[in-house]
């Protein structure tokens, strides 16, 4: 496993570079390899708002990670405007799609090349804030065909894992 920084939507994003099921892990990065890898940080780059947008649907998820928070149950959901976190922080309620896109902020990547350099699996990791998931992490994946799946997510938290579909 090799690890670099990139440029991915603007920003310096470390990157951890897998070769599963290669029969030998290169030692050094050729020519070769940089060029996979260049291909996939740049279809990252192009398809900043399509990864984006795959989170749709997240927003109502969120809600109901809010509402769990909520200690006081003579609460009117339908007058609610606001929840306030642990942490003291003020989140407007309920939670639009827009503010959850807003909220993603990617914090590391992850290529995971398959025996050969054509077939790579993509992991975006975030973070939200505000941290609607107190603590977890929104993973991302865009599988070998440059797909990014419209109907799953997966949120963890120390090494524990919730898939959530919708």
């Amino acid at each position: 496993m090799f690890e670099e920084k990139f440029q991915i939507w603007n920003r310096e994003i470390l990157t951890a570079v897998c070769f599963s099921k290669f029969e030998e892990e290169p030692e050094a990065l050729t020519p070769e390899f940089r060029s996979a890898i260049q291909e996939k940080i740049d279809f990252i780059n192009q398809h900043h708002q399509e990864i984006l947008d795959s989170a749709s649907g997240m927003a109502e998820l969120a809600e109901d990670w809010l509402i769990q928070g909520i200690e006081d149950d003579t609460v009117d959901l339908d007058e609610l405007t606001s929840v306030t976190m642990e942490d003291g922080t003020e989140i407007d309620f309920p939670v639009t799609e827009e503010a959850f896109r807003n909220s993603l902020h990617l914090i590391d990547v992850m290529l995971d090349f398959w025996k050969n350099l054509e077939t790579c699996t993509v992991f975006l990791e975030f973070y939200c804030e505000p941290d609607y998931f107190l603590g977890h992490r929104v993973h991302i994946k865009i599988n070998e065909e440059n797909q990014i799946p419209l109907n799953q997510i997966i949120l963890d938290q120390c090494n524990k894992e919730l898939f959530v579909g919708f």
